[in-house]
């Protein structure tokens, strides 16, 4: 088994160091090109001193062996480490983990390439048919229900697009994307075996815990993909309305809400935790979206009060996301300023996050974390028509 591992990683090896040449090599050749005509011309000059021939496969071919030679040590040192890193004391099913140390050396050469490619380039076909064959091989040594390849699934297959909030080629707006819906349900599925399974794996068990928000919060950003339609594109309400989607998402709410707690059970966790607020981030903003989704059903149903438990988590987690006077939000721990701004505008200045704080403020004399700049002539107006239901039953429910 270890020698069809080995093979393994080797052959995704000479596969990434040939996509990798083809990708990167015409940059490669501009940026060295003076440097390989200089050495060109300094040995050739040693070689018409000595009257020898010289030619440019001369200069290059020693070049070449040292680069491969490199890259196999490089290669041959990182598979060592996957494979010793998930065969020790704290891991379970070994014979599962020999084909899981070559997946992923093969996942962390298609992670490299989707930097600069997207993850259904057709260069990166050979690499994912091959990640495939290793998923498909390796899952048969793991129990039927433990939970460890839910997340060889998220690790390898998933994140290439969760890390960027990327979608499958074709999809937009306006069209059902068969290949979105089907990304979609795969996340489901990961989702589901991750957070009903249990893992034997503690090892395996705290990469989840860190991996799972990024996965849940791209499920929930782009779950209105399945209902797209023609004519008015996505509307989030077709989710609130719909008998499947939406007991997802209460579902999703309530694995999101105790997720804090399994973090605090693990010291580890939690330290990485702290140290990257992204992770938090990620869970927070996913539910707060939730949440507004949830909120909206009351309303759509008729039901509304300023007290009720579900508005005071909603307001609890906008202040640990966004901050307070008193309280610095997790956003302002993130240290990259663009990064904050996207996921910042993403979470609190987003339409539906808007016309919460309006009504909370506004009719509910609550306040709420995020900035709202907008005149109360413009936010009745705007709101007026966008949630003229809704504020029927808002109206209805503040009337002293």
């Amino acid at each position: 088994m270890q020698l069809v591992t080995f093979v393994s990683a080797m052959l995704g090896g000479l596969v990434f160091f040939g996509l990798t040449v083809l990708v990167f090599a015409p940059y490669g050749c501009a940026l060295l090109a003076p440097l390989l005509w200089l050495r060109h011309r300094r040995l050739e000059k040693v070689a018409q001193q000595d009257e020898r021939p010289w030619s440019w496969g001369q200069t290059l071919r020693p070049i070449a062996r040292r680069l491969v030679l490199g890259y196999l040590v490089v290669h041959l040192g990182f598979f060592a480490w996957q494979w010793g890193k998930w065969n020790f004391v704290d891991n379970a099913h070994y014979a599962a983990k020999q084909y899981f140390a070559a997946g992923q050396v093969t996942a962390a050469q298609r992670k490299l390439l989707t930097l600069v490619l997207h993850p259904d380039n057709p260069v990166l076909w050979p690499l994912t048919k091959l990640q495939e064959a290793i998923y498909h091989v390796g899952i048969k040594y793991l129990p039927e229900n433990d939970g460890e390849k839910g997340l060889w699934r998220n690790s390898w297959f998933l994140y290439p697009y969760t890390r960027r909030n990327l979608t499958p080629y074709g999809t937009d707006r306006f069209h059902v994307n068969p290949r979105m819906v089907a990304l979609l349900d795969e996340a489901w599925t990961t989702i589901v075996t991750l957070c009903t399974q249990p893992l034997a794996d503690r090892q395996m068990y705290r990469e989840y815990l860190l991996s799972f928000p990024v996965l849940a919060n791209y499920y929930r950003l782009f779950d209105a993909y399945y209902l797209v339609e023609k004519k008015t594109g996505i509307r989030a309400t077709r989710i609130i309305k719909h008998p499947i989607y939406f007991p997802r998402e209460k579902r999703l709410t309530d694995w999101l809400l105790r997720l804090e707690e399994q973090w605090r059970a693990e010291p580890e966790v939690w330290g990485k935790v702290q140290k990257h607020p992204k992770i938090e981030a990620a869970r927070l903003m996913a539910l707060i979206r939730l949440h507004g989704n949830i909120i909206r059903s009351e309303l759509m149903a008729g039901r509304f009060s300023c007290n009720s438990p579900l508005i005071q988590s909603y307001r609890e987690l906008r202040r640990r996301f966004a901050g307070d006077e008193k309280t610095k939000g997790v956003i302002e721990r993130i240290s990259n300023k663009k990064t904050r701004d996207i996921l910042y505008e993403m979470t609190i200045q987003n339409g539906q996050a808007m016309f919460y704080k309006y009504v909370l403020q506004d009719f509910c004399h609550q306040p709420v974390a995020g900035r709202f700049f907008m005149g109360k002539e413009m936010k009745d107006n705007y709101f007026g028509d966008i949630f003229a239901n809704e504020l029927s039953v808002i109206k209805e429910a503040t009337r002293e």
